[in-house]
């Protein structure tokens, strides 16, 4: 009987050995962690034109001309006929996008196991956006200085159009769980 008791001491020994160890050196797995910090600062200007044309005509000075020059003319007086000014259109467009901080993440859990492992995810994030759009087909003018006659004469401009557009994603976490199931379980 004794032989037996040893026998089991023994053999219950030898387990406890060569599964202790294993034991010993597990540990529970380390929590991921995701941290992100960013700063975001955007300037932009844009400005388009196709305005402050100008036709100027200006009256000549009596003393820098002979009487002639003006006896040659219908007129005392200079005029402007038929001039014009015509523009095409100005346009000015802003589409600014900022993505930032954005983590996609695949969680692998094993189903039957006795620990599942969380995850920190920390997101900081600072976006500042000064936007100025302008456009500009004005400031025109048909121009006659120290008097005079402007006759049959015309400006036409194009259409002006300013437009801004901004997008931002910031701090967008997407988590997907999968389960993997072991010793034959079920899902």
């Amino acid at each position: 009987m004794f032989k037996k008791l040893a026998t089991a001491a023994a053999t219950t020994g030898l387990l406890l050995a060569s599964v202790v160890p294993s034991f010993a050196t597990w540990s529970m797995p380390s929590m991921p962690t995701i941290t992100n910090d960013a700063t975001v600062k955007n300037t932009v200007n844009t400005s388009s034109n196709t305005g402050f044309n100008q036709i100027v005509l200006t009256a000549p000075k009596m003393e820098e001309h002979h009487w002639s020059w003006w006896d040659d003319h219908s007129s005392s007086n200079p005029a402007i006929t038929g001039a014009g000014i015509t523009t095409g259109m100005a346009q000015s467009l802003i589409d600014l996008g900022n993505q930032v901080n954005t983590n996609s993440l695949d969680k692998v859990g094993v189903y039957g196991g006795f620990f599942s492992t969380p995850t920190l995810i920390s997101n900081d994030a600072s976006v500042t956006n000064t936007v100025n759009t302008s456009s500009n087909t004005g400031y025109n003018g048909i121009l006659l200085n120290g008097g005079g006659f402007i006759g049959n004469s015309s400006i036409t401009t194009g259409s002006a159009g300013s437009q801004s557009t901004v997008t931002n994603v910031v701090n967008t976490n997407t988590v997907t769980n999968t389960t993997v199931a072991t010793n034959g379980g079920d899902l």
